[in-house]
């Protein structure tokens, strides 16, 4: 019997896009015996490796982005309503550089925030051998 396996990239927001191709995976009652990933595609696997439950990946993972790297953001495009045309560009670009060499550098979510944020929303341990 064949098995079909899931590969997830990284990148950030753009994983999440991954969280609707296993919707429509589950949706069409097409399981996913193997499931790997990198980056926040690693965590997206995770999570469902360990639920099998589309809806629930996608209210986790819309509940685990942080308020405070949102807010973060929202600051960097705030700054493109502030003086002319060409200063909001000027603005707005040098501080989504430095926004993205920052994550770049650390990671939009450090290893510690995952790790405590994982804890918190699921309320347990888990194991690799727990994964279904």
């Amino acid at each position: 019997m064949e098995k079909i396996g899931l590969a997830l990239s990284g990148g950030g927001a753009r994983s999440l896009c991954q969280i609707g191709v296993i919707k429509v995976l589950e949706k069409e009652g097409i399981g996913i015996d193997v499931i790997t990933g990198t980056s926040m595609g690693a965590i997206i696997g995770a999570i469902y490796s360990f639920t099998k439950n589309a809806e629930f990946l996608e209210e986790a993972i819309l509940r685990f982005a942080s308020e405070k790297n949102v807010k973060k953001i929202e600051r960097i495009f705030s700054r493109f309503k502030k003086g002319g045309f060409i200063k909001r560009v000027s603005n707005g670009l040098k501080n989504l550089s430095l926004f993205i060499y920052d994550s770049f550098k650390t990671g939009l979510f450090s290893s510690e925030t995952v790790i405590e944020r994982v804890e918190k929303y699921f309320k347990k341990e888990f194991y690799f051998e727990d994964a279904k």
